[in-house]
């Protein structure tokens, strides 16, 4: 199954970069949403005292990080002898559209952050 994205930077070097920012997304690396959504996870974790649910969440980021760089190794260091067509009619809008969410939301959570949190508080009095 990763031997399909081998080569793909060559085929669709833009779907290949979306793929790279989803999979730094997953694992938390910044400057993407999920850094910031681990960020805040793990810092209100913290202050109420779940220092061990830190260090598991810790551990599962380690490990994580193995499956999904491994999908970016695929795509950018593999040659794939095989050329398979690549569906482009809506993908690279769509993908365009996650992976610039992804990273806006990244450098610029504030205005995420504070509409949670005034959801949190109607639900939580």
């Amino acid at each position: 199954m990763l031997d399909d994205l081998n080569g793909l930077y060559k085929r669709a070097p833009f779907l290949a970069f979306v793929l790279a920012v989803g999979a730094f997304a997953l694992v938390g690396l910044p400057p993407t949403a999920g850094f910031m959504g681990k960020l805040f996870l793990l810092t209100a974790a913290w202050n109420r005292g779940y220092n061990w649910l830190i260090i598991v969440a810790a551990l599962n980021t380690a490990i994580s990080i193995y499956y999904y760089l491994n999908i970016v190794r695929h795509a950018y260091t593999q040659e794939n002898d095989d050329v398979l067509e690549i569906p482009r009619r809506f993908s690279a809008l769509w993908g365009g559209l996650l992976a610039t969410s992804l990273l806006i939301l990244g450098v610029v959570p504030k205005c995420v952050f504070h509409w949670m949190e005034e959801a949190a508080r109607q639900i939580m009095p």
